[in-house]
C-alpha cells in the first residue's frame, strides 16, 4: 500500500484510471478508487483529499452529531454555532 494518494492507470478497459489513498485512510480497508475517466480521478483526489485528517495526515475525517473524527488517530473537532 502506498505512503500517499496517487492516479495511476489501470488496465482495466471499464475503469481505466484508478487514485489509491494511503494505507489506514478508509475504514473499508479499500486501497482506492476506481474511475472511468482521468477527468473523475482528479476529482474524487481532491474530494479525498478534502476528507483527510489535518492532525495525522493519514486517517480519513468522518462527520459526527457535533463536528468530525478522524477514525485513525482519534483527533476531532466540534462545531460551535452562534
Amino acid at each position: 500500500m502506498n505512503a500517499r494518494f496517487r492516479i495511476h492507470k489501470t488496465g482495466d478497459p471499464g475503469f481505466p484510471w484508478a487514485v489509491d489513498y494511503p494505507a489506514g485512510f478508509s475504514d473499508d480497508q479499500g486501497i482506492g478508487v476506481a474511475c472511468g475517466t482521468f477527468e473523475r480521478a482528479v476529482a474524487t483526489l481532491g474530494d479525498l483529499i478534502n476528507r483527510q485528517c489535518p492532525t495525522c495526515l493519514k486517517g480519513e475525517v468522518v462527520d459526527t452529531d457535533t463536528g468530525w473524527e478522524c477514525r485513525a488517530c482519534g483527533s476531532s473537532d466540534t462545531a460551535v454555532t452562534a
